[in-house]
């Protein structure tokens, strides 16, 4: 199992919190749960909450400067691959933050590593799952409403990779672990996509 999530580590524990308490009996009871496009954070999220937006999913741009002085930049956006992402909170995330901000009926993933093998086994040959821990930074202002993340060194990732595993650090209290689907086929715009894995999942809880 290792094999499948190389960037998530080994957290006891992760929470994914629902504003409805249907949604979440389907994700306990069936493994039910719907990912949404990431450029849908980005530019569709008028009827989510305000708080789940974020201009820049889609996109890494960064700029780095060496001790010498050198300057370096470059960037990468998500399009036009599809990636669709199911996103998560850590074991250190403050629950009282997470209830208020992504709704209140929380549940816990007692078994991450369970979780990341019943959901990749269960994906056709046209997607591939990545298991990631989001990474924060700040932004430097660059002028014209252009802002990048100032970093030290290039990320050893792809360029794809960094687009969806980056946010600024004003996300950070939501301790963010993210499972992110990469299609091969493309299209489908903001859509989401619901997954059922098809069974109850016993390591899970509503708290």
């Amino acid at each position: 199992m290792d094999s499948i999530q190389p960037n998530w580590g080994t957290p006891e524990c992760l929470y994914r919190a629902f504003d409805n308490p249907e949604y979440a009996r389907s994700f306990i009871e069936s493994g039910q749960f719907r990912m949404m496009n990431v450029f849908y954070y980005a530019h569709g999220v008028e009827q989510a909450k305000r708080s789940a937006k974020d201009s820049h999913e889609g996109r890494f741009d960064y700029i780095i400067h060496d001790n010498a002085g050198k300057i370096t930049a470059g960037g990468a956006t998500v399009y036009p691959d599809p990636v669709y992402v199911l996103s998560l909170s850590g074991p250190k995330v403050n629950l009282d933050h997470l209830q208020s901000q992504y709704g209140k009926y929380v549940v816990r993933i007692n078994d991450p590593r369970c979780f990341a093998s019943d959901l990749s086994e269960n994906l056709s040959g046209a997607y591939r799952a990545e298991f990631l821990k989001v990474h924060y930074g700040d932004f430097v202002e660059l002028g014209h409403g252009m802002r990048s993340f100032k970093i030290d060194q290039k990320p050893a990732m792809r360029n794809l990779e960094w687009t969806y595993s980056h946010k600024h650090a004003d996300f950070s209290n939501d301790e963010e672990y993210r499972v992110a689907v990469v299609s091969s086929e493309r299209g489908g715009g903001y859509q989401g996509m619901i997954f059922d894995l098809g069974k109850p999942l016993e390591y899970a809880e509503l708290l």
